[in-house]
This record gives structure tokens, C-alpha cells and sequence, in this order.
């Protein structure tokens, strides 16, 4: 069977992010680890935050001082904060916490989530998690 057959990955999502794909339903076998996601999720909470605050600062302060400011530099700093922060997070190989060795990454192509989930595997332990990068709107 041709790969391109087969998973509904995107020509160009292929090209930038090359990564396996693989059926969630071949990991029956495998549990889900929801403490490895939250660890994998956690360093990069302070990041994220920052880019929001950064983000969403002029606009507070338009709010409260009902002064218009031209802050439009942090606005963009904090919008670059965030994309490089997801980028950054999707480039990341997590440390599984059970064996302590890197996680082999895959695309999920039977994924009922609306976006691309990636799915984190150590084989090893037998254990994996998910994780929904870009949603993708709602076609009406």
C-alpha cells in the first residue's frame, strides 16, 4: 500500500514536519499516559504565558487607561512568542518518565479530534500520548 494512499496527510505538513504516520488502533496494546503529557506540557507553560501576556498587554492597558498606544511591537512580539513557543513544542522529543529514553513521534491518522494529533510512543514501556497541535475550523 502507497503511504500517501493511506494517510490523509497533506502534502506540505508531510514536507515541513516529516514524521511516520501511524493508526491509534495499532497501539491497543499500549496504555495511555496522560502524566507524561502533562510533564511534556509543563515546560513550556512559562513560555506560553509570557507570549500571552506580552500578547495581551496593550490591549489591558487600553482598557483600564483608555488611552490609545502604540504597542503594536509587543503585540507582534507576544504573537512570535507563541508561534515559536508551538513550534518549538512540536520539534521537542519528550523524555518518557518510565524508561527515561526520547519518544519516537508519529502522526495519528485515525484521529477523531479535530486537527493534527501527534501521537508520542516509547516502546519500551508500552506506553504513549496525544497531543492536538492545530485545530482546524469547523466546516459548516
Amino acid at each position: 500500500m502507497n503511504p500517501s494512499e493511506s494517510e490523509p496527510i497533506g502534502k506540505v505538513k508531510a514536507f515541513l514536519f516529516p514524521l511516520p504516520p501511524l493508526d491509534h488502533s495499532t497501539l491497543a496494546e499500549y496504555t495511555e499516559d496522560p502524566d507524561a503529557l502533562r510533564r511534556f506540557e509543563r515546560k513550556f507553560a512559562v513560555p506560553s504565558l509570557f507570549g500571552l501576556l506580552l500578547f495581551l498587554a496593550p490591549f489591558i492597558y487600553l482598557i483600564i487607561y483608555k488611552k490609545p498606544l502604540s504597542l503594536i511591537g509587543l503585540c507582534i512580539a507576544g504573537f512570535l512568542t507563541l508561534i515559536g513557543t508551538i513550534y518549538v513544542m512540536f520539534r521537542s522529543t519528550p523524555i518518557s518518565p518510565a524508561t527515561g529514553r526520547p519518544m519516537e513521534k508519529y502522526w495519528n491518522t485515525s484521529s477523531s479530534a479535530r486537527g493534527d494529533e501527534v501521537l508520542y510512543v516509547c516502546h519500551d514501556s508500552k506506553t504513549y500520548f496525544r497531543r492536538t497541535f492545530a485545530k482546524q475550523a469547523r466546516s459548516s
